[in-house]
């Protein structure tokens, strides 16, 4: 499929061509919007205690997590050596705003890794944030990011995955933890003599949760927070890997904006 940002020749003109065929698209049918978006805690109060012994609890018990566990005992020093020394520091990630760093310490040596030619960009969105009604169905990985469907105009996914060069770069949706992880760990595999970034989307009880073992996979990145109708306890998160998830999650503004930003200088860097 042709990427809509191909035709242009700047980000600017693109940006703001899709902008408005989007309201246009908004005019004849307009995707449902939440009611509201809570200003609550992220987390609900107690509920982030012992989140990184939640998560490894999860890894052994939970479902498709065997073959997670298969590949890191494929390379067992190293991966474990990567683990234990990320669970000796306070926190798993470096936190900047709704920007969640792993194996990085800022988000300008991310930038620089964007700008690498042995780069591989690992780009992957959390399903909650599908609109409800996605054609594919919110639970799947399924996009299409049609250009000639109203909803997939509509929709902040499919505007990134038409802003994406083919070259050295990775696009998915994440209807599981699981998914997460063996992504990357695919991404290693396609191109094991690059340098795999990640940058996705997912609730902060995930980001929490499974922190220690991004960094046991050895990939660098950055995950971003979303807002709204966010697993805010671990019942949430267990109904939610089991697709049952009808709040709609979105990215604040702010952190949209930024979100964006990086996807600029990743196919700017690329000498688009």
């Amino acid at each position: 499929m042709k990427k809509f940002w191909d035709g242009f020749s700047s980000w600017e003109e693109a940006d703001k061509e899709w902008e408005e065929q989007a309201k246009k698209s908004a005019q004849h049918y307009q995707v449902r919007k939440p009611v509201s978006f809570p200003k609550g805690p992220t987390i609900v109060p107690g509920q982030e205690k012992f989140l990184r012994c939640k998560g490894l609890y999860w890894l052994l018990t939970g479902k498709g997590w065997w073959r997670f566990w298969r590949e890191l005992f494929c390379h067992p020093f190293s991966s474990f050596w990567r683990y234990l020394s990320s669970l000796r520091a306070p926190r798993s990630y470096t936190q900047n705003g709704d920007f969640f760093l792993y194996g990085i310490n800022t988000v300008e040596e991310a930038e620089r890794l964007l700008h690498d030619k042995e780069t591989v960009l690992f780009v992957g969105f959390s399903y909650c944030q599908k609109p409800f009604e996605c054609p594919f169905g919110r639970f799947s990985k399924g996009c299409s990011a049609d250009l000639n469907n109203r909803i997939c105009r509509q929709c902040p996914i499919g505007k990134a995955y038409h802003t994406l060069p083919e070259e050295r770069t990775l696009f998915s949706i994440i209807p599981t933890a699981s998914d997460i992880a063996l992504a990357m760990i695919d991404a290693k595999k396609i191109y094991p003599h690059k340098k795999v970034l990640f940058l996705i989307t997912t609730c902060e009880m995930a980001l929490k949760m499974f922190g220690d073992f991004a960094n046991a996979v050895g990939v660098p990145g950055i995950g971003v927070r979303l807002s709204g109708r966010v697993c805010n306890t671990l019942w949430a998160f267990t109904l939610s890997e089991r697709g049952i998830k009808p709040g709609l999650t979105q990215l604040n503004e702010e952190s949209e904006e930024r979100f964006f930003s990086l996807l600029q200088q990743w196919r700017e860097g690329q000498g688009r």
